[in-house]
């Protein structure tokens, strides 16, 4: 008798042990949280752009380089990892825009008739290569072409909240890389 008591405890127990279980488990089912590493798509992007770096500063001098951090975040998050239409179908990794109409470029779809249109390149590391070289040598970049700097990366969004997006993902690059 005594153990069949004993069993019904621990059978009680084991219960409502699963029940809060449950309960746990359906919290996070309704409200879902970020995820705690990249995912697969995003790992690839970045070992890509990470290629296409490696490839450009074996040819280029050392006082060129940018650090890998700043350039993959800046193509994670103007591109998504990729993903956006400007990406998959252009290359186009950092929203470069062209008003020269007669290079190739995408245009705009929430613009009507846009003056402008974001620059389309031949292969994956076009877009990566242009933006090192533009961060290098255009006058609007030249106080970041000195530094190297997120702190002066001021000129190349209009977001004015782009560089602490830049430094938050390099943060959570590092971060999930672990994970």
């Amino acid at each position: 008798m005594k153990t069949l008591k004993n069993l019904k405890l621990i059978l009680n127990g084991l219960l409502k042990f699963t029940k809060k279980k449950s309960s746990i488990l359906l919290f996070f089912l309704l409200f879902p949280f970020q995820s705690f590493a990249l995912d697969k798509q995003e790992h690839k992007f970045i070992r890509q752009i990470d290629y296409c770096l490696t490839v450009l500063y074996n040819r280029i001098d050392e006082e060129r380089h940018i650090s890998k951090d700043i350039i993959i975040a800046m193509a994670t998050i103007e591109s998504d990892y990729g993903r956006s239409r400007f990406a998959v179908q252009g290359y186009n990794f950092f929203g470069i825009r062209t008003f020269d109409l007669t290079k190739p470029h995408i245009k705009p779809k929430a613009i009507s008739n846009p003056k402008f249109g974001v620059r389309k390149f031949n292969n994956f590391c076009g877009s990566v290569a242009y933006t090192i070289w533009t961060l290098n040598e255009h006058p609007a970049h030249e106080e970041f072409a000195r530094t190297k700097n997120v702190n002066d990366l001021y000129n190349w969004a209009t977001d004015p909240d782009y560089r602490n997006k830049i430094r938050s993902r390099i943060k959570i690059h590092l971060e999930k890389s672990h994970n």
